[in-house]
């Protein structure tokens, strides 16, 4: 029983320091983004997760941006200006992005990518997730009342051997 108790304890732990990981930055200006294509290979895998540096709007070529287009964001890698507008392409497609970008579109620049965290993170959007963690919560309740019960009754016996 005990051995259950710890093992639903790490487990909701895990959830809290994830769902912490995620939600915490986004007051500093930081914005998680799920990598969903490998236009960014090798630097960003498929299923990543990409932070996005809301506050930086003022992109260097090198830099890799997240931007806005067609209701859409994508993250591709600033390799040129022209006009005033920022020129962009996927590492792993062959030529540059058709439209140029500008600076009302950009969301911000990327500074960290983790692989495959993203895949974690999808899953925690999902609606199953939800009662996943919940069960996982009551579950904990659970065996805190059981357990409790247990050690008073323990306790008692102890007390009463006493006498």
């Amino acid at each position: 029983m005990r051995i259950l108790k710890a093992l639903v304890n790490i487990a909701l732990s895990i959830i809290v320091a994830f769902g912490l990981f995620l939600l915490l930055p986004k007051a500093f200006g930081i914005e998680p983004n799920i990598v969903l294509s490998g236009s960014m290979e090798p630097y960003m895998r498929t299923g990543g997760l990409a932070f996005t540096n809301t506050k930086d709007l003022e992109p260097e070529i090198g830099d890799v941006i997240t931007y806005r287009i067609d209701n859409k964001q994508v993250t591709h890698r600033v390799i040129d200006t022209e006009d005033g507008c920022y020129v962009t392409k996927g590492d792993a497609n062959e030529g540059v992005d058709a439209a140029l970008v500008t600076q009302e579109q950009i969301v911000g620049t990327v500074i960290l990518t983790i692989p495959y965290l993203g895949y974690v993170a999808s899953y925690l959007h999902k609606k199953y997730a939800f009662f996943f963690i919940a069960a996982l919560f009551v579950l904990h309740v659970l065996m805190d009342m059981i357990c409790d019960d247990k050690s008073e009754t323990e306790e008692n016996i102890l007390t009463q051997k006493e006498f």
